[in-house]
């Protein structure tokens, strides 16, 4: 075990020292969009998400759907918005639009990001494996020392949020949890 990991209190798994386990993710494609948000409506029947919102994001940043395929589409899904530092202050300040965020808000593709919302996480059967692969992803390319910022929307939801190391803090937002980063230049933990 890294040393890291073992400063978590007991009961609690780092998400960033999860083991490689499950199916691969890959960036969607813009033509995998409808079928995302589609697939998201099935296990999140609140999320109101227009095709023309995820679109204008995902031109933004290419990066911000992640996929895990099954054989007949998609089992899982991490939508992850990759904050500037003007995205970053409006979520705190109690000011981001959660169903149509501002472009200005999120990073061009390439950019690292100041913080990294987690938009919304489904997951089916072993996709839910592919949790470490997310995670991999978010510690490359500049995206390692990101905190990450949710708010639940289901008992699920917080449940995972809880055991994965979020905690509730106390902003302008006030359903908002961060899971906080391990800052480090250490290559081998961005890696």
């Amino acid at each position: 075990m890294r040393p890291e990991a073992a400063q978590v209190s007991a009961g609690r798994r780092r998400l960033d020292y999860l083991e490689p386990f499950g199916p691969p993710v890959r960036p969607a494609c813009a033509e995998d969009i409808e079928s995302l948000l589609a697939f998201t409506k099935e296990l999140l029947p609140l999320s109101d998400v227009n095709i023309e919102t995820a679109l204008s994001i995902h031109e933004r940043n290419s990066e911000t759907f992640l996929i895990v395929d099954g054989p007949e589409g998609p089992i899982g899904l991490a939508a992850l918005l990759l904050l500037n530092s003007r995205g970053l202050d409006a979520l705190l300040a109690g000011d981001f639009c959660f169903n149509r965020p501002k472009l200005d808000h999120l990073t061009p593709t390439g950019e690292a990001p100041a913080a990294i919302y987690v938009w919304a996480l489904c997951m089916k059967g072993r996709a839910v494996g592919s949790l470490s692969a997310i995670m991999a992803w978010a510690k490359q390319n500049g995206r390692e020392n990101a905190h990450l910022y949710s708010r639940p929307t289901t008992t699920q939801g917080e449940r995972f949020m809880r055991h994965g190391g979020f905690h509730p803090i106390a902003c302008g937002q006030p359903d908002l949890w961060r899971y906080e980063r391990p800052i480090s230049n250490d290559a081998s933990i961005a890696a």
